[in-house]
């Protein structure tokens, strides 16, 4: 009888800290928007104790709101309606993504054997970061082209070729933290190596008149160094296209 008592009693504390979880962090929206997200945000920036854990993936009660926290449907709930103005859109996604950019800091912690706490977290949210990414580039290029008196003009031709540049350069960013693997447990490499699948083939078809020269280089370097099997099949898929894309154009020559 007692026990029972007791598993009724646990049962109650985890139903009502869900109820007060759900309300807080808005899990009953279907989307989040920017004020949902920003409040997210502030709250595991700022109000969680610092000897309570962060919501995670693999805690029941609080991985509701990281998985909400890491759901691309927010973002393209936006950026795909098409009903919505470009410069709506393309606010949007700076606003997004200087939020995912104010929150992944909090997640890269490490224990005292230098590995990540968060690893499996930390890595979701800069994936995300890839994804928001692709909208704000590209809708700003095409917001920018909209409005320009001249859109054939030098000026902002080296607009838009700064920014589709920019942008690849962010990416080097998620290449480069290879250099922090091994803090990163296997869950964590996996999540890695699918955001390379994901995301990478993807950059290249949306700006590919980007410089990959230097991705190139980040990828042959870090295939001899980087130990996970998966990372390394990934990268030598991203190789693949990257080569075939920098192979210089064999010009026939016709004859008079």
């Amino acid at each position: 009888m007692k026990k029972s008592y007791l598993l009724f009693f646990i049962l109650l504390i985890s139903s009502t800290s869900c109820d007060s979880i759900s309300k807080k962090y808005h899990l009953e929206k279907k989307y989040w928007d920017i004020d949902d997200y920003s409040s997210a945000v502030n709250n595991i920036k700022y109000h969680i104790p610092s000897d309570e854990k962060l919501p995670s993936l693999t805690d029941p009660i609080t991985a509701p709101v990281f998985k909400k926290l890491i759901d691309i449907n927010n973002i393209a709930v936006v950026v795909e309606d098409t009903t919505l103005g470009l410069k709506h859109r393309s606010e949007f996604t700076k606003e997004m993504f200087s939020l995912n950019r104010s929150i992944t800091p909090a997640y890269d912690i490490l224990n005292s054997k230098d590995q990540f706490i968060y690893g499996s977290e930390l890595i979701e949210l800069l994936k995300l970061g890839l994804y928001i990414q692709l909208y704000e580039f590209s809708l700003g290029n095409k917001y920018i082209l909209k409005n320009a008196i001249n859109n054939s003009s030098s000026e902002i031709s080296s607009v838009i070729n700064s920014n589709n540049q920019t942008v690849v350069n962010n990416y080097l960013i998620y290449l480069r933290f290879l250099k922090k693997e091994e803090a990163l447990q296997s869950d964590a490499l996996k999540r890695y190596a699918d955001g390379i699948d994901t995301y990478f083939p993807k950059l290249i078809n949306s700006f590919p008149s980007s410089n990959y020269t230097e991705m190139l280089t980040i990828i042959n370097a870090n295939l001899n160094s980087v130990k996970s099997i998966e990372i390394k099949e990934s990268l030598s898929k991203l190789k693949v296209l990257l080569d075939e894309k920098l192979k210089p154009e064999v010009k026939t020559e016709v004859t008079p």
